[in-house]
């Protein structure tokens, strides 16, 4: 045999394999309960040998949806609270259905359940439930961020140089979620072991409803969530973007937007890291 031809049966044992191991998975993620084994499983079993096999198939796929269930309730707690977890284990079912796992960490998967309930229709009555998730989700990525280190020491810099020339850093892993729901109010409320069922109806009245902004940061090693003003936020956004302080604070549109009061209490919530030259 030539060492070509070596090589060529040695592509196709490899092909062959990772066809096999595809519709092992396909058979453990799809949506019907497997009732016979893959083709190519099967013709290398004998029939007692096939049952067996079979029966571990279906314990893979059983465990499977288990683990989903319990990976996407530890990323949405709020979800959780909300719905329950019975709901949430067919939220997990479809998910899994829908989008599977890329990675061998659960715990990273689960990213796109915001936009799948947005569009899943018996959840339409529920509007609210897809910018909770976002948030959960949110909080969920910024637990595995680097600590962030204090900052800001160098304030002294605001009262020296020209606001054109100087730009503050916000800290790393702040995000802005957009909703005309109170989110913050919304997750603190659900942490609660029985949740007040009447304050929560009243969070989710006209009266709390209006375009605010909820902002995620870490403080230290503290997963750290408010509310914030349309102001404040396109504020935090110029800079965000790496707008000098003369054109973050131009950039606001509410003429009454307190630049002091803001500074206090960023450096009270630990929102910035640094000022700088620019």
């Amino acid at each position: 045999m030539s060492e070509s031809q070596s090589l060529l049966r040695g592509d196709s044992a490899v092909a062959a394999e990772a066809l096999a191991q595809m519709t092992f998975l396909n058979s453990v993620l799809g949506r019907q309960m497997p009732h016979h084994l893959p083709t190519g499983m099967a013709a290398l079993l004998g029939p007692r040998a096939q049952a067996q096999a079979l029966s571990g198939l279906r314990a893979y796929r059983a465990n499977g949806l288990a683990v989903a269930h319990r990976a996407l309730m530890s990323a949405y707690p709020t979800v959780t609270a909300m719905i329950g977890e019975d709901a949430m284990q067919v939220l997990a079912r479809d998910l899994w259905w829908q989008s599977p796992p890329t990675v061998g960490d659960l715990g990273r998967w689960g990213a796109g359940l915001a936009d799948w309930m947005a569009t899943f229709e018996p959840l339409a009555e529920f509007p609210w439930l897809p910018d909770c998730a976002r948030l959960d989700w949110a909080v969920h990525g910024a637990a595995t961020l680097a600590d962030v280190p204090p900052g800001a020491a160098d304030l002294h810099l605001l009262a020296e140089v020209d606001p054109d020339a100087l730009s503050l850093d916000l800290v790393a892993g702040l995000m802005q979620i957009h909703s005309p729901w109170p989110l913050a109010a919304l997750r603190e409320a659900h942490q609660a072991a029985h949740p007040d069922a009447e304050a929560v109806a009243q969070l989710l009245s006209p009266a709390y409803c209006h375009a605010g902004v909820t902002l995620l940061w870490r403080q230290g090693w503290q997963i750290r969530v408010s509310e914030v003003t349309q102001a404040e936020a396109q504020f935090m956004q110029g800079l965000a973007e790496g707008h000098s302080l003369a054109q973050a604070l131009g950039g606001v549109q509410d003429t009454d937007f307190d630049f002091q009061s803001w500074l206090m209490r960023a450096l009270g919530e630990a929102w910035l890291s640094r000022a700088r030259r620019l």
